[in-house]
């Protein structure tokens, strides 16, 4: 059995290819400093984005087809105030 830690498993909650990332090992080429400030700055937006706007729909999903999927059910509803980490569904 393949095993995660829970540094592995919190990651992939934000972000599944980062998570897949950590789990792998990584990629075994370094981060430019450059590169490493950008996923703190876009983890910093997320989290306070998730605090600003507390009722709002986080798409969470395994896969691409799943996250537009759920994006799609939820665009339909209109009284969802706000979604989180939505599928780009134009791609």
């Amino acid at each position: 059995m393949n095993r995660i830690n829970k540094k592995t498993f919190l990651t992939a909650l934000t972000c599944p290819t980062l998570g897949y990332i950590a789990h792998r090992g990584g990629t075994g080429i370094p981060a430019t400093l450059s590169e490493k400030f950008r996923l703190e700055e876009g983890e910093e937006v997320h989290e306070r984005a998730r605090k600003l706007f507390k009722d709002a729909n986080r798409v969470v999903a395994i896969s691409p087809v799943e996250a537009a999927s759920t994006t799609a059910s939820l665009l339909k509803d209109r009284y969802i105030p706000c979604i989180l980490e939505p599928a780009n569904l134009l791609s």
